[in-house]
């Protein structure tokens, strides 16, 4: 069984169509939901990815597509942290703080937007020093902790979260007779949140005897090799939901794009996806 794909299927194209669009509507919900006035105002967009990543692009675009509306061009300022490629490392962090301060000294924004959960993170701990009294308004938020907004009321947005456990129901509906589901992750910050959450959805899962013929299984810590060699020896009754791999364990960078389909192409288990159109196209079989 042979899940890669050269060119993506019609049912793909549809899919990523359809997720493009909804981020579309997203935003306009995101910024309808924040309740401000965009008119006459100067806008900073904080992605936490490079602009290369799917996700971040299309995003993005939903964003200035839905302001170009409202405010001029020149006053949208979009800024791109390297998240996935830097995750972990403070030395950066402090350095983007720097250059912010610099940056931003003169050019003051009347709104912040974040996208996804590293610019949040960076605007939680620098925020408050670099843009005293600025509202903030988030998107895709996948790890939320409440706590971390009290005394901060100029905060709102949209919550994307972990929908493991539904994944793992829908896998089972797809694939009824399947003995065994490995779920991916990895120890950077936001991989080892995603797998504390997956251990709770497998205690709740043995709990309540849910699916009790499945092994479940957390795969957290190997290098790109040692996965791709231990997918390849996967039987086809196993399944795989991808949680969040930003780098392996040898600090190698992971690219959905590039490394998703030799890890798929050689699997006789299908792998499934959280991310939508991140993965779609890459020989994963389902998102």
């Amino acid at each position: 069984m042979h899940h890669s794909q050269k060119r993506p299927s019609s049912t793909v194209k549809q899919a990523v169509t359809f997720l493009r669009r909804w981020r579309r509507i997203m935003m306009i919900l995101l910024l309808t939901h924040a309740g401000y006035v965009f008119a006459g105002q100067k806008v900073l967009l904080i992605n936490s990815y490079h602009p290369q990543y799917r996700w971040t692009a299309e995003l993005t675009q939903g964003v200035s597509e839905q302001l170009a509306q409202s405010i001029k061009v020149e006053d949208l300022h979009v800024e791109f942290l390297d998240g996935r490629r830097m995750v972990g490392n403070e030395a950066y962090s402090n350095s983007l703080a720097a250059l912010f301060q610099i940056k931003y000294r003169q050019y003051h924004p009347d709104v912040i937007i974040t996208s996804d959960d590293y610019a949040l993170d960076f605007m939680l701990t620098w925020g408050d020093q670099l843009f005293p009294e600025v509202p903030v308004v988030f998107a895709g938020i996948n790890v939320f902790r409440p706590e971390r907004l009290t005394a901060r009321p100029r905060y709102t947005g949209l919550l994307e979260g972990m929908e493991i456990e539904g994944n793992l129901d829908l896998m089972m509906r797809v694939r009824p007779d399947t003995k065994r589901i490995i779920m991916l992750a990895d120890r950077t910050e936001f991989g080892l949140q995603m797998g504390r959450h997956a251990r709770s959805v497998m205690q709740q899962f043995t709990r309540e005897q849910r699916y009790p013929q499945v092994r479940l299984e957390l795969w957290d810590d190997m290098n790109f090799g040692e996965l791709k060699q231990r997918l390849a020896a996967l039987p086809e009754n196993a399944a795989v939901l991808m949680l969040a791999i930003h780098k392996d364990n040898s600090g190698r960078y992971f690219s959905f794009t590039h490394d998703l389909p030799p890890l798929t192409a050689d699997s006789k288990a299908p792998l499934f996806g959280m991310w939508g159109s991140l993965m779609l196209g890459t020989g994963v079989v389902g998102a």
